[in-house]
């Protein structure tokens, strides 16, 4: 499909000319990862094997900013004849596209909207402001901070039950071990040395 850039360029100019006017800046992006590694793994073979041991519903996250380098900045159109500012086109860690649009002008405004965008997946957004940015991701990380501190606390109070569970079992054995002993009779051992006793009968024949 062929396309008119200079013409999608005339009518866009002022809002395309602020985003080269970034080069040699840098635009950030997020990311959230799983802080459990291979969690899903380790999730299927608890369910596989019982249940037996405890595992949490899902993997705790972590969120980033990601900085990126704006070392060029090209327009063009896409395959499908979608006229874009491409910055960093080639480096594939690095490239991003932005559609050339009457919304161009919000490119790289930080908001909640665009950050959940963003956290969902979606490539395209990017961000100029990196203070404002890093407020957002930081509150979703002590949001998720606050979740795994409760889900702890709540742990160790499970652990102190089981422990006094323990410790109440080994007290009442103790307890019946010394009713038993408490209640068994005391017979007194016969002397090792007592002396025998010879009776001797007399013999009335002899006075016979």
């Amino acid at each position: 499909m062929e396309v008119n850039i200079n013409s999608v360029v005339a009518t866009h100019r002022k809002k395309i000319g602020m985003i080269g006017s970034n080069l040699a800046g840098k635009y950030f992006t997020t990311s959230v990862r799983e802080s459990w590694p291979d969690f899903d793994k380790d999730k299927t073979r608890i369910e596989q094997e019982g249940n037996i041991e405890l595992i949490t519903n899902r993997s705790p996250r972590r969120y980033r900013i990601v900085g990126h380098e704006i070392l060029s900045a090209v327009i063009k159109a896409d395959p499908t004849g979608a006229v874009k500012v491409y910055l960093n086109e080639g480096d594939e860690q690095n490239e991003v596209a932005i559609p050339v649009s009457n919304d161009m002008e919000k490119t790289g405004l930080v908001t909640e909207e665009s950050i959940a965008k963003a956290l969902r997946g979606d490539k395209s957004i990017i961000f100029a402001n990196a203070s404002k940015l890093v407020k957002f991701i930081n509150a979703y990380n002590v949001d998720e901070l606050n979740r795994v501190t409760a889900l702890i606390d709540r742990l160790n109070r499970q652990v102190a039950g089981i422990k006094d569970a323990i410790n109440q079992n080994n007290k009442k054995v103790e307890v019946y071990e010394n009713e038993l002993i408490a209640s068994t009779p005391q017979i007194d051992p016969a002397p090792k040395h007592a002396a025998a006793t010879i009776v001797v009968e007399k013999n009335n024949s002899d006075n016979d």
